[in-house]
């Protein structure tokens, strides 16, 4: 889910629904791991310090009990990834579209180097950036935890923009 920075930064203002959405989203995505605490081996955080979610980060250290916490050796990679998927929506410039995805598949190529590490009972938890979009082997199983995509949230609150002519 986008913090209040992100929304700040995306639509020039935090929409007045964005607690109770955040609230409703971290609830559902905690809910969902408490389940599996006990059978989590590793931890990766894909996204930037800086614009974390404090609930996110929560719902992170929630879990980091024994786990292994893995982070991205470059951190930019993630930032990338939001800037060019940020400059393909606000312009709907194809060529910001293909660098995003072109970030994108280096960041699943990484996540999946790191994710090889774990035995094949063993089960990781991944908080990405709204703006990844990752692609990993077939030979992993994924499970997505978000009771709705952050990126629909985003969107409705543009069109709302759009409509009241605030943009």
């Amino acid at each position: 889910m986008y913090s209040e920075a992100d929304l700040k930064e995306l639509l020039g203002a935090v929409p007045p629904d964005f607690a109770d959405e955040s609230k409703q989203f971290w609830n559902y995505v905690q809910a969902k791991l408490a389940v599996m605490s006990g059978r989590v081996s590793m931890v990766c955080l894909l996204w930037n310090e800086g614009t974390v979610d404090p609930r996110a980060s929560a719902v992170a250290e929630s879990l980091n009990k024994d786990q292994r916490i893995r982070r991205l050796a470059d951190s930019t990679l993630v930032g990338e990834v939001r800037a060019w998927y940020n400059m393909s929506r606000e312009e709907g410039d194809e060529g910001s579209g293909e660098l995003c995805e072109e970030c994108n598949r280096e960041l699943s190529r990484i996540l999946g180097e790191i994710l090889g590490t774990l035995a094949d009972s063993e089960v990781a938890v991944v908080f990405a950036d709204p703006a990844c979009r990752l692609v990993l082997a077939d030979d992993f199983r994924v499970i997505r935890m978000t009771p709705f995509d952050p990126h629909d949230y985003v969107q409705r609150h543009r069109v709302h923009l759009r409509l009241t002519g605030k943009v």
